[in-house]
């Protein structure tokens, strides 16, 4: 079994290629439960899985000689994301993910300003 660092991991999206070094991203994988409860439950609440949802969220230090907007990161923008694991050579891919909300943070205390953006996959991440 290998443990693996996030060191060196990114986030790359369609149309640049590029590489964005991350200090985060997160893969949230959910579904949505239908309450099928009946006459024959026997008490017990029963559900069904129905519509899956994936949703990314990013943070991407912000740089001035790679504008994050010139580079696609905008609200409504459908973005191919490849989530890289640290250095491990695996990663999660959707070529369809459309960018929900665009947050630019500035925390002039301990952090640099960065970008935070949120999207949902409009076609399922694949792991490889």
């Amino acid at each position: 079994m290998a443990h693996w660092a996030g060191e060196g991991g990114t986030v790359t999206m369609t149309e640049t290629d590029v590489d964005w070094p991350v200090a985060k991203w997160t893969l949230d994988k959910s579904v949505a439960l239908a309450n099928t409860t009946s006459s024959k439950s026997n008490g017990i609440k029963q559900r069904h899985a129905t519509i899956k949802n994936q949703q990314v969220t990013f943070e991407v230090p912000w740089d001035d000689a790679i504008n994050p907007e010139a580079s696609g990161f905008d609200e409504g923008k459908i973005i191919k994301v490849v989530l890289n694991a640290g250095r491990s050579g695996k990663k999660w891919t959707s070529p369809a993910v459309i960018i929900e909300k665009c947050t630019y943070v500035n925390d002039e205390d301990e952090d640099v300003v960065r970008l935070s953006v949120t999207g949902y996959a409009n076609v399922a991440f694949t792991y490889s």
